[in-house]
């Protein structure tokens, strides 16, 4: 059985950990003898990736956030405040991931608003913690600039001020 696309050629969608891309083409290829129809979405850094039909809410794929959602996750992302004690690192990558892959705009940006309070209160994030924030500042950025129908620019203004505490 095949089921309805729930995105079209030419829609916007956020993959978790990679970035916001676009549906180029709903193909249907051979794999392990059957046949399967998969989204082709293509990131505007480079890279593409094929999505089976049908999995997007399991895999957490989901549509650019309304400008509702974008508006307060910059609200999400002024009130977080640094931790008084943090985990080990460990744990603490642990959650990071889980938050990410979770693809949820608003945990999104409690993760953004979270790291950028640390790095206000230590002054420096460690170097995986810097990795983490600039890739989600980076998916922020560009799916925020879709919801809001701003620049890059005008969003990373946004975002700074966000950011600033």
């Amino acid at each position: 059985m095949t089921l309805p696309p729930i995105a079209r050629v030419g829609d916007k969608l956020v993959v978790p950990a990679c970035d916001v891309g676009e549906v180029m083409a709903i193909e249907t290829l051979p794999i392990a003898g059957d046949e399967r129809t998969f989204y082709r979405i293509e990131f505007p850094e480079g890279g593409q990736s094929w999505v089976p039909l049908g999995t997007l809410p399991e895999k957490r794929i989901r549509k650019v956030m309304s400008r509702e959602n974008a508006l307060e996750a910059l609200v999400v992302m002024a009130a977080q405040e640094a931790p008084e004690k943090r985990a080990n690192w460990n744990q603490r990558k642990r959650r990071y991931q889980e938050m990410v892959m979770d693809n949820s705009p608003k945990l999104l940006a409690t993760l953004l608003g979270e790291l950028a309070a640390v790095r206000r209160t230590k002054g420096t994030l460690s170097f995986s913690e810097n990795k983490v924030f600039e890739q989600v500042r980076g998916m922020l950025k560009r799916e925020m600039s879709l919801a809001l129908g701003l620049s890059v620019d005008a969003v990373e203004t946004r975002l700074e001020c966000a950011l600033a505490g």
